[in-house]
């Protein structure tokens, strides 16, 4: 309240505006327009770095090996879902989401200071490194789901799970979403990577063999960008 009080008696601009500039700055936690988005940063280490920065630049080589994930409000008590991907690659003229990495049955670790994020199981789609292809930068964003009670994994989406590009591209995440009854997004974190040029023309998402089914609260779209 201070931050806005400030800049309404500095520049003499009105409330609202100045509200809305700095709620759209707040909201910075994943790539402009992109959803579903939050507030909270996921704190994300690659290599047993510091933690990344939304919107940070990285070397593909510096993300080679699956991140660690941790934030300072996880409940103990239940598990939580990762993702990462790719919001658009380009192949033989088409723009499409390339999914990077699944892993559900997170649970948090509560002997370190901020709660690191830990895997009880091998089930998952296996992380796979930025390796963007020529052209402007990629956006890679990381989400962190709340694990709903008796949650299942969607059956219709086995397809994703080979380490193969058929497999990942095309990931529809909102249909996930709803198939799969996610609805809390915790926390979330992004970045750029880039090999240096080319372009795309239309959107195309793999659409799993099966009927969406509409759980309550329904979820945001992931929206892809066509000017990364």
């Amino acid at each position: 309240m201070f931050s806005i009080y400030l800049i309404t008696k500095l520049t003499g601009f009105c409330f609202f505006p100045c509200m809305t500039l700095i709620s759209t700055t707040v909201h910075a936690q994943t790539p402009p327009n992109y959803r579903p988005s939050t507030s909270n940063t996921l704190n994300v280490t690659f290599n047993e770095g510091l933690p990344i920065s939304p919107g940070q630049f990285l070397y593909p080589s510096e993300a080679m090996f699956m991140p660690t994930l941790s934030y300072s409000d996880l409940d103990p008590f239940e598990p939580y879902i990762a993702f990462m991907i790719d919001v658009e690659v380009v192949h033989s003229g088409l723009a499409y989401p390339l999914l990077h990495w699944y892993q559900a049955d997170l649970w948090a670790d509560t002997t370190t200071n901020e709660f690191t994020l830990r895997n009880l199981t091998n089930a998952g789609a296996a992380y796979v490194g930025p390796q963007p292809n020529a052209g402007p930068s990629h956006s890679y964003v990381l989400l962190l789901f709340r694990q709903p009670l008796n949650y299942r994994f969607p059956e219709c989406f086995q397809y994703m799970l080979p380490l193969s590009m058929e497999a990942r591209a095309g990931f529809d995440l909102q249909s996930f979403i709803e198939l799969s009854g996610l609805e809390n997004l915790v926390a979330a974190n992004y970045f750029l990577s880039q090999n240096p040029e080319s372009r795309p023309t239309t959107t195309s998402l793999m659409k799993p063999p099966c009927a969406t089914k509409k759980f309550r609260g329904s979820a945001e779209t992931a929206v892809l960008r066509s000017d990364l």
